[in-house]
């Protein structure tokens, strides 16, 4: 399965924090705080990926930086990116996909766009079961308010 959790560099910067992703190009980012720092870069490798899957160039996967600090893009990006990943893995075309959920063309290309694939999670499902994946629920600690 593809992993987008993307190691990150923090260093102090003039009174901040700042966030660089150096598996992404240019991917570089400021905060107060490392935790801001952190949220920063997050939202960054979004709108970094987001980018570059519009462009429909190569989406790097993550290096192995031995750094405490990683991120993920948010949902709406990771997912189609995990999408495309699976799919080419198995050697599918998307309209093979589409076919196979009785879905059209365009509709399925949609799926594996960042933010623009708002699928439900019954659709989602039925793409994760044609690629040969489920879905997982882990609980989390959330912090405390």
């Amino acid at each position: 399965m593809a992993n987008f959790r993307y190691p990150v560099l923090v260093r102090p910067d003039d009174g901040a924090f700042a966030a660089e992703v150096p598996d992404l190009e240019g991917c570089l980012t400021w905060g107060d705080s490392i935790d801001e720092a952190l949220a920063h870069a997050r939202e960054a490798v979004s709108l970094w990926l987001v980018d570059a899957a519009a462009g429909h160039g190569r989406v790097p996967p993550p290096s192995a930086i031995d750094t405490p600090y990683h991120v993920e893009p948010a949902l709406d990006v990771w997912i189609p990116l995990l999408l495309r990943d699976r799919r080419i893995a198995i050697g599918a075309t998307q309209k093979q996909v589409a076919t196979a959920l009785g879905v059209t063309y365009q509709v399925y290309q949609r799926f594996e766009s960042p933010l623009k694939g708002n699928m439900t999670l019954k659709t989602l499902t039925r793409v994760l079961a044609f690629l040969g994946m489920d879905v997982e629920l882990v609980e989390t600690k959330r912090p405390a308010a």
